[in-house]
């Protein structure tokens, strides 16, 4: 990797613990600190232990494994639990827009609760009505119809934080349809 892409990889990654040790909130992961791995000379965040994420619940691999339908209740609270912790992202001074909310950045708790995760492409905003971005966020399949439409400005500006919660829609369809799996 050339000197620039490391400095730049490095800065982020700053950026990413100073942003993430500033957030408490129980359906954000809890940030503890930062080590260096054994032989590694890169740095790696460490976090609260969750039990597994919401991708894997969806869509467990390798298939076939035994599956057990989640309670409805269930499903409810893990939605709640997610829309919270994104509107404690908004609501926060300066806003945060997380860019890359899917279901494999929820994460849950052996109780279930769902903590979101993965602040890396997130960014403070002075206000959710005052932001442009220069790049359309996170996997196609979870981008608001808008980023679609031209990726190379993204623009919150005309799109608020509602534009946060549509990348989460592809997984609602799965949880409110019965399909949502335990494994």
């Amino acid at each position: 990797m050339p000197v620039e892409g490391i400095q730049k990889a490095s800065r982020e990654f700053v950026r990413e613990c100073q942003l993430m040790s500033t957030l408490r909130h129980p359906h954000i992961v809890q940030f503890l600190g930062v080590c260096f791995l054994p032989g590694s000379r890169m740095p790696a965040l460490v976090m609260e232990k969750l039990l597994t994420s919401l991708h894997d619940v969806l869509d467990p691999e390798p298939p076939p494994r035994t599956k057990a339908y989640i309670p409805v209740s269930l499903k409810c609270s893990i939605l709640h639990d997610v829309a919270s912790g994104l509107s404690f992202l908004h609501s926060h001074s300066p806003p945060i827009i997380h860019r890359d909310l899917s279901a494999r950045n929820v994460l849950l708790s052996t109780g279930m609760v769902a903590k979101i995760t993965d602040l890396g492409m997130a960014r403070l905003v002075p206000s959710l009505r005052a932001a442009t971005m220069t790049k359309a966020p996170g996997a196609s399949i979870y981008m608001p119809p808008e980023a679609l439409e031209d990726e190379s400005r993204y623009d919150i500006k005309s799109t608020s934080s509602l534009s946060e919660y549509w990348p989460f829609s592809p997984s609602l369809k799965p949880s409110l349809n019965h399909s949502m799996l335990l494994t």
